[in-house]
């Protein structure tokens, strides 16, 4: 799908899908027959398309296949160009003339000749994608052989791709695209279009900007009585359309444009009773600030020839440098300007830079999204383009462009910040009409890492530090600069590097800021200035306000759990006493530090719903905010430290095996150390190093393993000892088991349901739905027995657990919001097991 490069906006379409090209003539350009393949279905849509590429025989096979029925094959590991000619010519079904007449690869090429399939086509030995398509576009536009009899032949009337293909084209007037219409007299249905008399099903195909205006259109229709399919548009150059781009606008005033075209002043004016679309939406009422976009297009359409525009297309955008996506709350956080929000919703369009759909799980960190709203509809371009380098030149020349590199670019209209100069380094971020909306100099670019040790190298005798990147998300280990600034001092040598950073040898496991060079050395690197212990200590005079400094930690307020998080704004509010910014800040969830030293990335965790986590996590004992900024109410990083592994110390538990290993305890005995995840909270247990356990119907003796839901008593005595275990559910062979009674179904359900006369049961269940907290589940059923309808059970506040056989950790601990994730029942739904005492619920365990 090639991007957009005429004026006009790049619109949306699904398989198979062709961007609008405007004013676009398909005759003058290959890309603009590649365009046409592809909404005919004969390439795929994905293909970026490269003229100079060769084709590989499957490929080529592929193109065929989609317009003959008949099997072609090219034998060897490439496709010549006449092997391509000479099978068109076949699929034409010119194959017995050119075999009465002696055959033979020339006779191939003469034929080919007089259909016109060659023309515009390189002579080129190996077929390339260029030649390709116009091979074959000249084909579908060329006419076959319909009837061969004894030497006589009978010409089609129609070109093949008529014929065959049953595809047609057109050329008229858009009265209506889905409910936007000239008049309320054309409204159609969402999905349909209306071209003069015809409507057109138009399922994928993004039409609304191209009301008034006339096109050429390519349709599939079988003339079964069905509604044909639209599957390609393209607006026809007239002098009825006047396009002005946004930074050409001078003013607009009572329905009257001047602008610039061509160094010269102009005017343009519509029609009082004028149809006006803005951002894809008609608006019957509009204002100055509408009709005058910072950034996008003015489109003026005469649609009925009467010399006066009665359409007015407006496109107006606004973009956001992407910091954040909170996928419960829907919203997409910019990380320049803390009002800068967007809210999105299942009707919001998602679209890649070519033009395809996407959704919000193709944004990242970093993207730029170009942003259309109207009402209640939204339109979001996202662009993942940026170019990094030093600035030569700033150019003032039809706007403001800068040279980077060898490369210039210009600066989006709507951009009001100050300008880079000459000399700075800089990473600037590309808007989808690849103009910049952002940039970074290599000053502002802080990276974070969280420090798991730092050495000295023996071989080059630098200092090396390995840390848990946020960016990356990824261990990474860089090697110092040989002059680093280190908390605002510029240090040389490694051992008052090393004091800095370790204590009696041992790496200070902690947060830092830090930026790379172009050897991808660290030559800038800030620690804390301040302390949980001393969070008031000011900077020394080496350090300013703006250093990496602790703003909140919950070390003195006590555990995180009491803490109070109130969304508020778009701020979390911790216990009143600071504010974590989420469409710019980044939490990291650390192990603790008796884990540090073997972590891998796996126990890491950058999170980006921060509401969600810090309000049911359970695992995290403590949370520490970071801020860059002289503004302490604002934290840029949140560190949740993981909670230290607690021996049971008796009693009964039930809870979730997380990992099992052999370990020697504290009589230098080796046992089998079991890691259960139990009231959110994970603990240790020991068992003699094969003691098996029985299932909760007795009929097996099992292993423990990850994965497993056991009802433990544990010795008071002997801290952590199992005394006895029932297993009440397994993973086998990738699937959960329930192994409980199958007799006692019937009081499982009940217990789910909260019937105080039942005894502590499990019950296994499909989640139908839910309703807060409430959850409508389906028992599942194990074997012989009553048959069970739906029931309601109550997950109060007691963890959730996720065990994804298919994950390398398996066991991780979950929200409520995972349940909802996974509420249609069926064949593919994830399995819970609500895990209840005396009808309290322990805990809920997903298995995916």
């Amino acid at each position: 799908m090639k991007r957009i490069i005429a004026i006009f906006l790049a619109v949306v379409m699904i398989c198979p899908v062709v961007a609008f090209s405007v004013f676009a003539d398909e005759n003058d350009a290959v890309e603009n027959k590649c365009e046409l393949l592809k909404a005919w279905g004969v390439v795929d849509s994905g293909i970026e398309f490269e003229p100079e590429e060769l084709v590989d025989p499957g490929a080529a096979m592929d193109m065929l296949g989609e317009i003959s029925p008949n099997a072609i094959s090219f034998g060897g590991d490439s496709v010549s160009t006449d092997d391509m000619i000479m099978a068109l010519v076949d699929i034409l079904g010119y194959e017995p003339i050119i075999r009465s007449s002696g055959g033979g690869r020339a006779a191939y090429m003469q034929q080919a000749a007089k259909l016109g399939i060659t023309s515009g086509a390189s002579s080129s030995s190996a077929l390339t994608w260029g030649n390709a398509v116009i091979l074959v576009y000249n084909t579908l536009n060329a006419k076959a052989i319909r009837d061969c009899f004894n030497g006589d032949y009978v010409v089609s009337d129609k070109i093949y791709l008529e014929d065959v293909m049953h595809i047609y084209k057109g050329n008229g007037l858009i009265y209506a695209s889905g409910e936007i219409a000239l008049s309320k007299a054309y409204s159609m249905r969402e999905g349909y279009v209306r071209i003069d008399d015809t409507v057109f099903y138009s399922e994928g195909l993004y039409t609304d900007e191209l009301i008034g205006c006339s096109v050429t259109y390519y349709y599939k229709d079988y003339n079964d009585g069905d509604i044909p399919t639209l599957l390609y548009a393209q607006m026809k150059k007239n002098d009825k359309v006047l396009i002005i781009d946004a930074e050409d606008i001078i003013s607009y005033a009572s329905k009257k444009y001047t602008y610039e075209l061509n160094g010269k002043t102009k005017t343009a004016s519509f029609n009082a009773d004028a149809y006006v679309i803005y951002n894809y939406r008609p608006a019957s009422e509009y204002t100055d600030a509408m009709m005058k976009p910072t950034s996008g297009t003015v489109m003026l359409n005469d649609s009925d020839g009467d010399g006066k525009y009665d359409v007015v297309n407006v496109v107006s955008y606004r973009y956001l440098a992407v910091s954040n996506i909170d996928k419960i709350v829907k919203r997409i956080y910019d990380k320049n300007d803390t009002s800068n929000v967007i809210e999105y919703d299942d009707d919001t369009v998602f679209k890649r830079m070519d033009g395809t759909l996407a959704s919000v799980d193709d944004i990242a960190k970093g993207n730029i999204v170009s942003v259309t709203e109207c009402a209640d509809f939204r339109t979001i371009t996202i662009s993942d383009d940026s170019i990094s380098g030093t600035v030569k030149a700033v150019i003032e020349r039809d706007g403001t462009w800068v040279q980077i590199n060898d490369n210039e670019i210009k600066f989006d209209s709507s951009f009001q910040d100050a300008m880079p100069k000459a000399g700075d380094n800089v990473t600037v971020y590309l808007n989808h009409k690849s103009q910049i909306v952002f940039f970074e100099t290599e000053t502002e670019k802080c990276s974070f890492g969280y420090i798991t040790k730092v050495w000295e190298g023996e071989d080059d005798d630098r200092v090396y530090i390995k840390c848990y990147d946020v960016q990356t998300e990824d261990i990474v280990t860089y090697k110092l600069a040989q002059k680093v600034k280190l908390d605002g001092i510029q240090y040389k040598k490694n051992s008052a590097i090393l004091n800095v950073l370790t204590n009696s040898g041992k790496t200070i496991y902690q947060l830092m800021a830090f930026r790379i060079n172009g050897e991808k050395e660290i030559s800038y690197l800030d620690t804390s200035y301040n302390s949980r212990n001393d969070m008031t200590k000011e900077p020394g005079t080496e350090e300013t306000k703006d250093s990496l400094h602790i703003t909140y930690s919950s070390y003195a307020e006590g555990a995180l759990a009491q803490l109070h998080v109130k969304e508020h704004n778009g701020y979390y509010m911790l216990a009143g006493k600071a504010v974590l910014q989420n469409n710019k800040s980044i939490l990291l969830k650390v192990p603790e530090d008796e884990m540090i030293v073997t972590a891998s990335k796996k126990d890491f965790e950058v999170v980006s719903n921060l509401y969600s986590e810090l309000e049911n996590d359970k695992l995290s004992d403590k949370i520490e905010l970071y801020s860059i900024s002289n503004d302490s109410m604002i934290s840029d990083v949140g560190i949740m430290f993981e909670a230290p592994g607690l021996g049971v110390s008796g009693g009964n538990y039930v809870g979730i095996v997380a990992d099992t290993s052999i370990a020697i305890n504290d009589d230098n005995d080796i046992v089998r150390r079991i890691t259960i995840y139990h009231d959110g909270k994970r603990k240790f247990l020991d068992s003699d190093e094969d003691e098996k356990f029985p299932t909760e119907d007795g009929t097996e003796m099992c292993v423990l393993q990850k994965g497993d839901v056991i009802r433990v008593n544990s010795s008071a005595i002997d801290k952590g000892e199992i005394e006895s275990a029932q297993v009440i559910a397994r993973v086998i062979d990738g699937k959960p088991v329930y192994t409980g009674n199958t007799e006692r179904k019937q009081s499982l359900a009940l217990t789910a349901l909260g019937d105080y006369s039942a005894e502590r049961s499990s019950i296994m269940a499909e989640v139908v739905d839910m309703d807060g907290l409430l959850m409508r589940i389906k028992p599942i059923q194990t074997g012989e027995g009553q048959n069970l309808d739906e029931y309601i059970a109550h997950t109060w506040e007691k963890p959730v657990y996720i065990c994804d056989t298919n994950a390398r950790d398996m066991v991780s601990l979950g929200a409520h919001s995972d349940i909802i994730t996974r509420k249609d029942a069926g064949d593919f739904c994830s399995k819970l097991l609500i895990c209840n005492s005396w009808s309290i619920p322990y805990c809920t365990v997903i298995y995916k």
